[in-house]
């Protein structure tokens, strides 16, 4: 059960939800709330979002002021990763002044499109550089995703493509079409056994002699055939 529902359970109003969770403020929260300026918050809405604001990505570990001071972007640090890293810090160190809390971030940061807006735009609050960490990160994420799918494109372009063995296969095909018959016009050499014997060897070259010098004794004889009945 959440907080406010439990004080709501037990017949709670918003006066009673801003009173309890004063009193039960401790530590760092404690001395939070200690530094607000008197009468600065007016309704349980406005403390419950002041509250958030300031201790989101909180953690219970040890945190200085010179921790936090000391919080630089590293390398290879991605903008999210480095906005909420600089907001645990913050959280746990409520005595730096918001002004010092936006002077940091700017010099924290490395050089980028958050870093030059923020010093060309200073922001003068400290919800308004909440706002410009959440936006910069989200257009930071879609930029790597989209530079992710591009990668992945030529990918799965080549991988639709017909591949070196298929096209390899066509070709041979083609080729073997063109060169089916030979220069004697009796096709390729596996198929010289179907017609009973190779056309080029010796018999076969004798037989086709054999039956050349027939044709002329027969061409021949009809000739002389002519001559003798005139």
């Amino acid at each position: 059960m959440s907080y406010e529902a439990a004080i709501a359970s037990a017949g709670g109003d918003e006066a009673a939800l801003a009173k309890s969770l004063i009193i039960s403020l401790e530590g760092t929260a404690a001395n939070w709330y200690a530094r607000l300026q008197p009468r600065s918050i007016q309704s349980w809405q406005e403390l419950r979002k002041k509250f958030l604001l300031n201790f989101q990505g909180f953690q219970s570990e040890l945190s200085t002021e010179e921790d936090f001071l000391s919080c630089m972007q590293y390398e290879k640090e991605t903008l999210p990763e480095f906005c909420r890293r600089f907001l645990r810090l913050k959280a746990q160190a409520p005595e730096v002044p918001n002004d010092q809390v936006i002077s940091q971030a700017i010099k924290a940061l490395r050089a980028g499109q958050l870093h030059s807006h923020l010093t060309r735009e200073r922001p003068r609050t400290i919800q308004e550089l909440y706002e410009n960490f959440e936006k910069f990160s989200k257009s930071e994420v879609l930029h790597f995703r989209k530079l992710e799918q591009q990668r992945k494109a030529p990918k799965e372009t080549e991988t639709s493509r017909p591949g070196k063995f298929q096209h390899n296969r066509s070709t041979s095909t083609q080729q073997r079409a063109v060169n089916s018959i030979d220069s004697d016009g009796c096709g390729p050499p596996e198929n010289w056994e179907k017609n009973y014997e190779d056309p080029r060897s010796p018999q076969r070259k004798e037989k086709s002699f054999d039956s050349r010098r027939d044709q002329n004794d027969r061409r021949g004889g009809c000739q002389g055939g002519g001559r003798g009945r005139g």
